[in-house]
């Protein structure tokens, strides 16, 4: 898990400040040209190129492939912006809101997934970044049959409910988990990233997990995995023997360091994470040679694991790794449990007005016509708002030029 470590020693490098708007450009990134150019060939292909090994080709993948192309590019559709005060007009280009292939839409969604998690979901207590991983020759069933993810993060939440019972048997604790199936050179590794609180709730007090026993968890993460696939009759008896048999069987959860309530950067760096984008931009190449054409995906430039620095793919190779990593429509790809849960939080609201009040700034039945400053903030809603945040540049204000 050695991008896991990459990421949480970066939280605290501060973005640098733009000084002016940057156009952007989608059409001069190596995955557009990708799309745009072999896409079509892709399709046709597919049957016969790659469906024994990636499955059947979704619908949902040739309609991500056609609305990318047309994102972020004023031609396919866009809004007109007007300065109220000096006149200004400015044309904004429409978003495709692709998951797992458009990197732009992929970022609006993750800080806005951020400021909704630090402002409305995650509690004042200390949290811990939880990676479950599982072994090469059981990932295979969840590229096939995606409906089976449901048990991945089962097997995660119930081992780290396991975890916090065996200190604090009557504590209810809570998980925020979000899947990952891309790794570092975008092939198939499902793996599951989480924000756990690091310990539970009894009568309202909050009791905090004093260590955590990484073999127990690990542990009960591959039981609850192994017995839920052997229900499903996708593994057996002796399948099930052998991988506990092995000192290494390729079941691994990482756990980072501890998040305390008031390192609220950190625990937006970390929802950020749980959404990233399975394509990085910087780190894709077009390689030409000898009249043909690669796609270089690039490790991580810091990543120390013993995986090969970077892998070339043909074009069409290309598509087929990335399509893999496009969930389908309605697929959920974030969960929450225990008192993280939508059922746990919405039950609290009725149950306690005070809870109401406190969230909100709202007594029930009262009027939303309060003075300024009176609210917390809210979560960003906008894409300007994000912008504003990360680069603090505010893409409403009228340029100094204009």
């Amino acid at each position: 898990m050695k991008h896991c470590v990459k990421a949480q020693a970066k939280w605290e490098q501060k973005p640098k400040a733009l000084t002016s708007r940057i156009s952007r450009a989608p059409t001069a990134s190596v995955l557009y040209q990708a799309v745009f150019e072999y896409s079509q060939e892709f399709e046709y292909s597919y049957e016969e190129r790659y469906q024994q090994e990636y499955g059947c080709l979704r619908k949902i993948v040739k309609e991500s492939f056609e609305s990318y192309l047309n994102c972020g590019i004023v031609r396919h559709g866009c809004a007109r912006v007007v300065c109220t005060e000096c006149e200004h007009t400015e044309l904004l280009a429409f978003s495709c809101k692709r998951r797992g292939l458009c990197p732009s839409c992929d970022a609006k969604r993750a800080h806005i997934f951020a400021e909704h998690l630090q402002s409305d979901i995650l509690l004042e207590h200390p949290q811990v970044h939880v990676v479950f991983s599982i072994p090469k020759r059981l990932r295979l069933y969840f590229r096939y049959d995606r409906s089976l993810l449901k048990h991945y993060y089962r097997a995660a939440w119930e081992a780290w409910q396991a975890q916090i019972e065996d200190e604090h048997p009557e504590a209810a604790t809570g998980s925020i988990m979000a899947l990952h199936t891309a790794g570092e050179l975008l092939n198939w590794h499902p793996h599951v990233h989480s924000l756990c609180l690091l310990g539970g709730i009894i009568n309202g007090s909050f009791c905090k997990l004093s260590s955590i026993d990484l073999d127990y968890l690990t542990r009960c993460f591959r039981d609850n995995l192994l017995e839920s696939l052997l229900e499903e009759e996708l593994i057996d008896d002796t399948l099930v023997a052998t991988l506990k048999s092995w000192d290494h069987s390729g079941f691994n959860v990482w756990i980072g360091e501890e998040l305390s309530s008031d390192q609220a950067d950190a625990r937006k760096f970390l929802a950020r994470y749980l959404k990233k984008s399975p394509v990085v931009l910087p780190r894709l190449e077009k390689i030409v040679k000898k009249q043909e054409t690669f796609i270089r995906v690039n490790k991580a430039k810091d990543c120390t694991s013993n995986i090969a620095a970077y892998k070339d793919y043909s074009p069409l190779d290309f598509l087929a790794a990335v399509s893999q990593h496009i969930p389908n429509l309605w697929e959920q790809t974030t969960r929450y449990y225990g008192v993280y849960s939508a059922r746990h939080r919405g039950a609290k609201r009725l149950a306690e007005p005070e809870v109401l009040e406190h969230s909100t700034g709202l007594m029930p039945g009262h009027s939303t016509e309060l003075m300024p400053g009176e609210l917390p903030p809210r979560p960003s809603r906008t894409w300007a708002a994000c912008m504003k945040r990360v680069f603090e540049l505010d893409p409403l204000e009228c340029p100094p030029s204009a």
